[in-house]
Parts: structure tokens; C-alpha cells; sequence
């Protein structure tokens, strides 16, 4: 298994920009959890990320961390929100033609088996695409703006 050495610039880069009201050994738990989450494979548990950080503190203080830290989760969306576009929009500021900027709201459906009863979101849903009529699985939607080279999936609901 690999440990993670250091954070990369581009998380630490993304997380300034959000602009939490967080204390540095808050702000270190946060990069790391973000880091071990991109890095981890399988199954993520809290002690797993935990793991994998070189200089890992006790797992109790990277659990308190999400339990006790000042964050309001309404707030953390709209700085997250804020950046995405943000990130999205940067490249047409100093652009001599800017680009348009199209959001496209879209329809997915994830196909499920049969036997996933006991998934509350999973039913049967109109599907064209297989030329069917109907299939069962769990369809969401999301919004996804982009501008030039750059796009980033806003917001994604169940439907």
C-alpha cells in the first residue's frame, strides 16, 4: 500500500478557494481526507483514509474532525457552487472572443438488477433508448455547465 507524502497543489489550490472558516489543523484534516479520498480504492472507510496519510494523526482526531468542525453544510455548497463556476468561467476573462457559456441539463438512467428490491430509489422507468418501453434502474439528473475547454458537473438529483 502507498502513503500519501504531501498534498498536491491542485486540492490545496481548490480548497483556498472555497474559503472555509476553518483552524490549520482543520484545513490539514480536510486536504487530507480529500487526498486519501481521490487515492483509495475499493471500499473508503474513515480509518482506511486514514491510513494512507504518511504523517497521520490519531484516527479519533481525523473522525472529530467531521464531527466537530464549524462548517455549515449549506454554506460549504454555495463556496463549492461559487468555485465550480468560477473554475469554469477563468479561462474567458482575458479571452479576446469569449466562448459561450452552455448549461445542459440532462437525464441519465443507471441500470440496476432486478433484484435490487430493497434499493428505495430503484423502480421502473420509461427508457427509448433501449426500445423497450420501460427498465428498471435509478435515473438522476444533473446540471452541467461548460465554457471553451472547461466543464464541471453541478448539481446531480435523483429523479
Amino acid at each position: 500500500m502507498f502513503k500519501i507524502v504531501a498534498p498536491t497543489q491542485a486540492v490545496t489550490k481548490f480548497l483556498l478557494l472555497l474559503k472555509l472558516n476553518l483552524s490549520k489543523p482543520q484545513q490539514q484534516h480536510f486536504v487530507n481526507f480529500i487526498e486519501a479520498l481521490l487515492a483509495c480504492e475499493g471500499t473508503k472507510t474513515i480509518a482506511k483514509l486514514n491510513r494512507l496519510i504518511l504523517d497521520t494523526t490519531d484516527q479519533s482526531a481525523f473522525t472529530d474532525f467531521f464531527t466537530y468542525s464549524p462548517w455549515d453544510n449549506h454554506e460549504l455548497r454555495h463556496a463549492m457552487l461559487h468555485a465550480f463556476v468560477g473554475w469554469v468561467l477563468e479561462d474567458n476573462r482575458s479571452a479576446l472572443i469569449p466562448n459561450a457559456l452552455m448549461i445542459s441539463i440532462d437525464d441519465s438512467k443507471s441500470p440496476k438488477p432486478k433484484t435490487s428490491v430493497h434499493f428505495e430509489v430503484t423502480s421502473w422507468h420509461f427508457d427509448t433508448t433501449e426500445g423497450r418501453g420501460f427498465a428498471y434502474g435509478v435515473v438522476f439528473l444533473t446540471v452541467h455547465p461548460a465554457c471553451g475547454t472547461r466543464s464541471v458537473p453541478l448539481a446531480l438529483r435523483l429523479y
